[in-house]
């Protein structure tokens, strides 16, 4: 019997995936709330359901006797796989509870400074603080240039760079409308060269797949 392999996301860039994924026997079927994804054409089956709805997807692959899911490209698809093969009860590297480590980036920080691995400097700010003073007094440990960012949010929405203590105020404001989130992150900036990773860690082997660096560009007001 074939494997049946659920893929959440029908956009352009998951044409290949299916297409791999036939070419390795498996039974392919997609889902996401684009009617018109390209991916769908060339998957044994497909269903229009927002991948947000955790539930309805999770019936699918009860109905569909999917025995695996997958996903790729995005932040929100991963996360809703996560709690999707939970409710599902399908095999999935990741757990709803090891999310936060992903989602929430002052989670990641604390992690990475439990373990001993070098982080950028960072405190939590009240999203509503108004005080300047009181803000000043927050993030006096860190050294300029700074950096503000929404705790939950992904693809650098609400990230704004702060050059001196009389910005701090206007850009955690700017920050705290991105979020509904209670604090925002402050850190240092590291102005230096940013590499993007991707990796696929199998049995305490970490097998690089992709690097790239990145163009880090100053945003004009």
């Amino acid at each position: 019997m074939k494997h049946r392999l659920l893929i959440l996301g029908t956009l352009g860039e998951f044409v290949q995936l299916v297409k791999k994924s036939k070419e390795r026997g498996y039974y392919t079927i997609v889902c996401d709330g684009y009617p018109d994804g390209p991916a769908r054409q060339y998957a044994d089956a497909s269903y229009v359901i927002p991948v947000t709805d955790i539930d309805a997807v999770a019936e699918l692959c009860q109905k569909e006797k999917v025995d695996g899911i997958i996903t790729s490209f995005s932040d929100l698809l991963m996360e809703c796989m996560v709690k999707i093969a939970e409710k599902a009860g399908l095999p999935c590297y990741l757990r709803p509870e090891q999310l936060c480590w992903y989602r929430d980036k002052s989670a990641c920080r604390e992690l990475l400074s439990k373990l001993g691995l070098p982080t950028p400097g960072f405190v939590k700010v009240p999203a509503a603080e108004q005080n300047e003073y009181k803000l000043a007094e927050i993030t006096a440990g860190l050294k300029y240039p700074l950096i503000s960012k929404p705790l939950d949010k992904y693809g650098s929405r609400g990230i704004f760079i702060i050059h001196h203590s009389d910005e701090v105020r206007k850009k955690a404001l700017q920050t705290a409308e991105y979020t509904d989130c209670q604090e925002i992150l402050v850190e240092e900036y590291n102005d230096g060269y940013e590499f993007n990773m991707m990796t696929w860690v199998m049995d305490g082997k970490v097998n690089v797949i992709s690097i790239a660096d990145r163009e880090k560009t100053e945003m004009e007001e």
